[in-house]
């Protein structure tokens, strides 16, 4: 990062709700396309197979 970047106060929230993780790895997959993909591939070999917890982070500019 830039020394001279701008920098905005935020909160953040971890979740692992179900609705709303899908929700983020589907705006993930449109916006990364193949890229997304061929990193969630690499995860589920380098887990040997095994599922993953998901969760997201929600970032909100504060008020």
């Amino acid at each position: 990062m830039a020394a001279d970047a701008p920098t905005v106060e935020a909160h953040a929230t971890v979740t692992g709700d179900p609705a709303r993780v899908t929700s983020v790895e589907r705006r993930l997959r449109e916006r990364y396309g193949w890229e997304f993909r061929i990193f969630g591939l690499v995860e589920r070999i380098a887990r040997k197979g095994r599922e993953a917890e998901r969760v997201a982070l929600e970032i909100r500019p504060a008020a």
